[in-house]
């Protein structure tokens, strides 16, 4: 028998304290003064910068899986990630079996941290005669209080389901069918979700000809777009629909378009439900005449719908070619988190003041009325100096995209080939006509600043909608992060894509990849991206942060070598080998932090899979929190060979669970006392005459107290548990 004792200890034994001292180093002096110093040494994490520690999110035993999709909230004090494995308590997998939004993960765990630890519990439903199957829909509302999910009740048959919302409080209130009455499940059959309001009560939905309709949709091509309000409805509403008030069933809607209605456009969809839920930007696609190009519209409030791409215009505002121009497509571009400001490009001639055919860019300002106004922004800096000046305004814009709008709308950052202002940026930079300038343009002054030439192969890069997009921005839009393979900051000798922050209110750009020695760079770095298609999901904006909000911090990885302590492109395995050559090389990743014009290794981790699954994961709001996998121990308490979340926090650090040497066989018996002096017999010092004493009585509880007590004391003493005693670990 082994016996052992594990306690969590509040500060650190002189074994620790020496421990720290000869491992503080130089690194540890930068950060002198830390209130988790001691805690910092003794993990030997004293290199990180802003007093950060790690702290394992996730638990010891994952049942020997590997967690995928991880949520953060916005405080970054809670996380939910996905996994095929059963543990913390779970009682069922079976989200793939019924069709989730997530890949086949089936069961969903929720990382809370605590005042010690971070605890997990499963989020999914146990398994009843209610709910015999569960998926997660792979969102949540920003704090990750609540939930979507899709159920199985136990009336359906397998692959059915309908949609729930789990509530802050563990119960799941049903949001709405994802499929007609009367459909007999098959595989594709049922609606897909597609984005929603952040409190989710808001859900948005499309469905395909083949899965069957709703009575009351006509549409004869791809998806339509449905809409769950709030409350329980027994159908969803058509959203692309020109009906003025609320539709009460889908045979009253007066379609757009008879062929399609999307969600946001295919080029983007940032932000094409807003936060509230109370406006959905959609595409109505060209159907004949009706209407002749892809349009632009707004539903709002599920009461009335708002022409963007063709507006009604005041009296005025076209009066020229404006007038005759031909329908072209609106292609929206993105819009604020509230809905106010929408983004959209278009050849056609929308004002008099657009006077080409070439691509612009237009903001469209919806109030609760309608439109409340039309801007082009794309139309050139006319109110600077004459030097400054767009020679043309209004013409040969040429705008390519946009790549990324603030969550305020009072910036957009877009790509165009025209010349739009002739003012320099930080650097002394101009635009250059046919060249891929990067723009800012900001609401509030109504002025367009140059901030950068990108490469032809940045714009490849962020148009390209099966990758991630590698661009991000902070809320108000001051800060713009991106990866550029031009030399946006004029250094020269830059080789390869790097890292770079643009500040809006300054105007200069500052290179974010750069090492500690002039000579270090980063190749190949990455940000987090955010996707093209699930940027309408309220947990993917406020998950996929490279930048804090503040713009202090900035997040990347890269395979080079920045600081002293990180690996220098070092190929940790072999993921396809052919022939004595290795076709497929798995390279460690280092994790960074930029922070006050300064690069510091947060970590580096090795993926031998060559599946990147271990990488950076993204950071809070604040900046606070840092989150990355890594199949790396970094911490005693991670015990298993699987991949682990960690949190590289500032001020964090637990205490950790110290083992005290254990014990096994007769080490267990404790030292043998003295020879224990034997009394005399009764007989021989009992004085004669006297009568027996009296029974002892039952002893009172008091007693029996004092007898445990002692019992405790014995036990302690001699390594010894109680037969019938409960072990297990002490807090």
């Amino acid at each position: 028998m082994s016996v052992g004792k594990i306690s969590r200890v509040g500060g650190l034994s002189c074994v620790a304290v020496a421990v720290a001292a000869g491992t503080l180093g130089a690194a540890g002096a930068r950060a002198s003064g830390c209130p988790n110093e001691p805690l910092r040494a003794q993990q030997r994490s004293a290199y990180l910068p802003d007093c950060r520690a790690f702290e394992l999110v996730t638990p010891a035993s994952k049942a020997g899986i590997a967690l995928a999709l991880p949520l953060i909230s916005t405080d970054g004090e809670h996380l939910i990630a996905g996994g095929l494995g059963i543990f913390a308590g779970a009682e069922q997998n079976t989200g793939g079996a019924i069709g989730s939004e997530t890949g086949g993960i089936g069961a969903f765990y929720e990382f809370a941290r605590g005042e010690a630890a971070w605890a997990t519990k499963p989020v999914a439903p146990p398994p009843s005669t209610q709910f015999p199957a569960a998926g997660m829909q792979s969102d949540a509302s920003p704090a990750l209080s609540t939930t979507l999910w899709k159920l199985q009740a136990s009336s359906q048959q397998r692959g059915e389901g309908d949609l729930y919302r789990r509530e802050a409080n563990g119960s799941f209130v049903r949001v709405g069918a994802l499929q007609p009455p009367g459909e007999r499940p098959r595989f594709g059959n049922e609606g897909v979700y597609r984005g929603s309001s952040h409190d989710l009560r808001r859900v948005l939905i499309t469905k395909e000809p083949r899965q069957g309709r709703w009575p009351g949709d006509t549409t004869s091509g791809q998806n339509s777009l449905y809409e769950y309000g709030s409350g329980e409805a027994a159908e969803p509403m058509l959203v692309g629909v020109s009906n003025s008030g609320p539709l009460k069933s889908n045979t009253e809607a007066a379609l757009i378009s008879a062929c399609e209605t999307e969600l946001g456009s295919s080029a983007d969809k940032y932000n094409a439900i807003s936060g509230s839920g109370a406006i959905v930007f959609f595409t109505a696609r060209a159907c004949g005449s009706s209407p002749s190009a892809d349009e632009l519209y707004a539903r709002v409030e599920g009461t009335h719908t708002v022409p963007i791409s063709e507006p009604t215009l005041p009296s005025g505002a076209c009066t020229g070619v404006c007038l005759t121009a031909e329908h072209k497509e609106g292609i929206f571009q993105g819009a604020s988190e509230d809905g106010t400001k929408a983004f959209f490009m278009t050849e056609q001639p929308l004002m008099d003041l657009d006077k080409d055919s070439t691509s612009d860019l237009y903001q469209a300002d919806i109030s609760g009325a309608g439109l409340g106004g039309l801007t082009m922004v794309s139309r050139g800096e006319t109110l600077g100096a004459p030097s400054e000046n767009d020679p043309t305004p209004g013409e040969g814009a040429r705008v390519d995209g946009v790549l990324r709008v603030s969550e305020d709308g009072s910036h957009v950052y877009f790509a165009a080939k025209g010349v739009l202002t002739r003012a320099a940026n930080g650097q002394g930079d101009t635009a250059q006509a046919g060249a891929e300038n990067l723009y800012v343009y900001n609401a509030a002054s109504g002025r367009t600043g140059f901030v950068a030439r990108l490469s032809e192969e940045d714009g490849e890069l962020w148009r390209r909608q099966d990758n991630g997009r590698p661009v991000a921005a902070t809320p108000d839009g001051r800060f713009l992060v991106l990866v550029s393979r031009a030399d946006l900051t004029g250094e020269g000798g830059v080789g390869g894509a790097q890292v770079y922050e643009y500040d809006a209110q300054s105007g200069v750009t500052r290179r974010v990849s750069l090492g500690q020695h002039s000579s270090s760079e980063a190749l190949s770095p990455r940000i987090v991206e955010s996707s093209y298609e699930r940027e309408d999901l309220p947990s993917q904006a406020h998950s996929t942060l490279t930048v804090s909000d503040d713009g202090a911090y900035v997040f990347f990885e890269s395979p080079d070598a920045l600081t002293p302590q990180a690996l220098d492109d070092q190929v940790v395995a072999c993921v396809f080998e052919f022939a004595g050559h290795c076709f497929n090389s798995a390279y460690a990743q280092n994790i960074y932090s930029y922070h006050a014009g300064q690069v510091s290794l947060i970590t580096t981790v090795r993926d031998t899979s060559g599946q990147r699954t271990q990488r950076l994961i993204g950071t809070d709001a604040a900046g606070t929190d840092v989150f990355f996998t890594t199949a790396d121990p970094l911490l005693t308490q991670d015990t298993d060979t699987q991949v682990d979340i960690y949190d590289a926090r500032i001020d964090g650090g637990f205490p950790p669970l110290i083992t005290l040497a254990g014990c096994s066989g007769d080490a267990c018996q404790g030292p043998l006392g003295a020879t224990p002096v034997l009394s005399a017999a009764g007989s021989a010092t009992q004085a004669g005459g006297d009568n027996v004493p009296p029974p002892v009585s039952k002893p009172t509880k008091k007693g029996h107290r004092h007898k445990h007590r002692a019992r405790h004391r014995k036990m302690k003493r001699t390594g010894r548990r109680a037969k019938g005693s409960r072990g297990g670990h002490s807090s």
